[in-house]
């Protein structure tokens, strides 16, 4: 005599295959939000961004977390395997972390590593202006000192256009 009915063996495969979604599912889930509060992190460490900017940033990435955990408790509630896949799903197609947040997040903490390094160049730019200055260099010489400093304000001046406009 058996001892699980045919049945039940239905029921303990549809339970384990549930439990094994739930667990894939919390995994996305959970790497998500680590994802979020390691962004929340990097912003709030960013040196160009303004306080209202950094503020509506983390308030967005927050409001993410928040929709996250409600939705991970969603579907370790979920009994119907129906609602479980669609609530699966969701995490994907309704909650695009990966293909909004992190894309601009990344741009803007590129945008202020360009800004901080193009101020620390401008400081070096009139560093070596003032040796220039008081190198003792004539004609050529000086000419081809000041024509490098030029070029690098110029590309200076360029680097800041860029990261203004991202």
């Amino acid at each position: 005599k058996p001892l699980v009915s045919p049945g039940q063996t239905r029921q303990l495969i549809k339970t384990q295959g549930e439990n094994n979604l739930k667990q894939r599912a919390d995994s996305e889930i959970t790497r998500r939000v680590n994802s979020l509060k390691e962004l929340i992190s990097k912003i709030n460490s960013l040196k160009k961004l303004s306080a209202a900017n950094k503020t509506d940033l983390v308030s967005k990435l927050q409001t993410e977390i928040d929709s996250l955990n409600s939705l991970k408790t969603k579907i370790d509630a979920d009994t119907d395997v129906a609602t479980l896949k669609t609530d699966v799903q969701s995490i994907i197609g309704s909650y695009r972390v990966y293909a909004l947040f992190l894309p601009e997040i990344r741009i803007l903490i590129s945008a202020d590593s360009m800004s901080t390094t193009a101020d620390n160049l401008t400081t070096l730019v009139s560093k070596l202006q003032t040796l220039v200055n008081s190198s003792g260099a004539t004609g050529d010489a000086k000419t081809s000192m000041q024509n490098w400093l030029t070029d690098m304000q110029a590309k200076i001046k360029d680097a800041n256009a860029q990261y203004q406009t991202a």
